[in-house]
């Protein structure tokens, strides 16, 4: 699981320092002096009692003993030690004995750390793969500088300033075509039998955290959020005027799956265009330092949205839990999938005047019943808490409902007086099993090469690929058997090797994944999710209880009470 932050403070740091005593141990220790900066206005308010908070005697007497270790180690050890690494692996190893979401970002790490959060990027903007050991451009983004300047799908990047960019990899690739707003870098594409350049003038570029806003079928809206970040609100509600305005779509799925989190005021935003109703709780956050402080509904919902499914499973986290339990908690619409991660911790993020940041974790987040859906940490390692949905799939969670450990025997009671429970993520109210395909070991290093292959199948037959739309596509299109046999050889050549017992089971499966990538290349994210969804048990799953009656049971659960 990715750390991502669910706090943000909007607005220019303020000039005043804050200390804490978990870090000034760590900074005396090691000799310095840093200084931590708190936001102006954070999410969750952080409210010192002083400017410095000073350590008790005890933690003087550990700091004076780290101190006089590490002076030894300078002064005496056997090799060369490299200062910095020792404290940050100092740094780290004393994080984890809190949490396993407080983190230390170094300050080298830190931008490409916030890029997916913070909605965008300095840089060219264009998607690629290496293809044949040389990147390709697979599409300019939309508006981006590459567009701008004429870069064409199939481009072949040969060089970027005058260094080859042949048997290279995307991180080497990425490093040279991002940079600074208003620089220029020097690419050179081979387009056909022709080498051209392009002098590329650098911009920001957008990174999308609603990654699809389409139909599902004339009544219902689908969204797919990745993240939330920065961008997230006014993607979210481009994406309702699109389905509600433009479309007439009356009721809405919102896919959280495999969403790590984000930003906790961006699900806030999310949440407010599904009450209409203002000052509703959505969620509310308490610890040690910070008092409780609340998140509400601002009554500014823009669409009249009918009913709301939730689609969330063992990797939705953090702000998604958010969304997923008030839903829940005021019966507001329907959770389908499977139990969330389970992280209801906050971490508020403090710049260091090196340029690396902590981020804390300073309070708990508890939906409106007052659950909190924080999974238990002590006795772990990190690994074993971030990889704890394998043991959910050993334990058969992940394909029974009825397996799902209930830690926390605490009842709540959402407004309509069904039961739920807390303390290790969101039960869904409709279970939907995981597909046992996406365990599958061979499918998982085949899918690696679907990208790849079905760019390459567009290249060479695009000029057949003639169709209206992605839905004319999808009536029309059918991967063959000998497509199918040519990605395996392709396959084959990348060292995987071929394990024959295991084809029948993934052939379906992969075909569909080649035909939803190819329609992606011609057609974007909406031909890609309009093909993968109508296989998606929990997208089906979620069209079949929308139309029921009362797909709660409120009206029953009502005469019994």
């Amino acid at each position: 699981m990715s750390e991502i932050d669910v706090t943000k403070a909007e607005n220019t740091p303020t000039k005043k320092d804050i200390w804490t005593p978990l870090f000034l141990s760590v900074a005396m220790a090691v000799g310095i002096g840093v200084g931590l900066k708190l936001k102006n206005e954070p999410l969750v308010s952080v409210t010192p009692k002083s400017s410095e908070v000073k350590p008790a005697p005890e933690d003087i007497i550990g700091q004076g003993r780290m101190e006089e270790i590490l002076r030894y180690v300078d002064a005496k050890y056997v090799d060369d030690v490299n200062n910095n690494a020792l404290v940050d692996k100092s740094i780290n190893n004393l994080l984890q004995e809190l949490d396993p979401h407080s983190v230390f970002i170094p300050a080298n790490a830190l931008k490409e750390v916030s890029e997916d959060l913070e909605g965008e990027f300095e840089g060219v903007g264009i998607e690629a793969l290496f293809l044949d050991d040389t990147a390709t451009v697979v599409t300019p983004l939309v508006n981006s500088p590459a567009a701008s300047a004429g870069l064409l799908s199939g481009d072949k990047i040969m060089a970027v300033s005058d260094s080859s960019a042949v048997n290279k990899d995307m991180r080497w690739l990425n490093n040279r075509l991002r940079g600074k707003k208003g620089s220029s870098v020097k690419v050179t594409i081979l387009r056909g039998e022709s080498l051209k350049n392009f002098t590329i003038n650098r911009d920001r570029v957008p990174v999308h955290s609603v990654e699809v806003a389409t139909t599902l079928d004339d009544r219902t809206g689908y969204i797919k959020i990745s993240r939330f970040s920065a961008n997230t609100t006014r993607e979210f509600i481009l994406g309702l005027e699109k389905l509600f305005e433009k479309k007439g779509v009356k009721d809405l799925v919102i896919d959280l799956r495999q969403n790590p989190g984000g930003y906790l005021d961006k699900a806030v935003d999310v949440l407010s265009q599904l009450f209409t109703d203002k000052d509703k709780l959505l969620v509310y956050t308490n610890g040690r330092t910070v008092h409780r402080n609340e998140y509400k509904t601002n009554g500014r919902s823009r669409y009249e949205v009918g009913r709301v499914a939730i689609l969330i499973d063992e990797g939705s986290a953090s702000a998604s839990e958010i969304v997923a339990g008030a839903v829940q908690d005021w019966d507001r619409g329907l959770i389908i999938g499977r139990r969330s991660f389970g992280k209801g911790l906050v971490q508020e993020p403090y710049k260091l005047k090196d340029g690396s940041e902590l981020r804390l974790t300073v309070a708990r987040y508890y939906t409106p019943t007052g659950r909190s859906i924080q999974k238990p940490y002590k006795e772990k390692s990190k690994k074993e808490y971030s990889d704890e949905d394998d043991g959910r799939f050993q334990r058969g969670e992940l394909t029974n409902g009825d397996s799902m450990q209930q830690r926390d025997t605490a009842k709540f009671y959402t407004a309509s007086g069904r039961i739920v429970f807390g303390g290790g993520g969101i039960r869904p109210d409709y279970f939907v099993p995981i597909d046992p395909i996406v365990k599958n070991d061979y499918c998982s290093q085949l899918k690696q090469y679907v990208p790849e292959y079905a760019y390459r199948y567009y290249s060479q037959f695009k000029k057949d690929l003639n169709f209206k739309d992605w839905q004319d596509f999808h009536r029309n299109f059918r991967v063959s058997d000998f497509a199918f046999n040519d990605f395996l050889k392709f396959v084959d050549k990348q060292n995987v090797k071929r394990q024959p017992d295991e084809i029948s089971s993934v052939r379906e499966p992969i075909r569909r994944m080649l035909k939803a990538r190819i329609a992606r290349v011609m057609y974007g994210e909406e031909g890609f999710y309009g093909i993968m969804n109508e296989n998606d048990a929990c997208v089906n799953r979620a069209l079949e209880v929308l139309k029921q009656s009362d797909p709660l049971g409120l009206k029953k659960l009502a005469r019994k009470q």
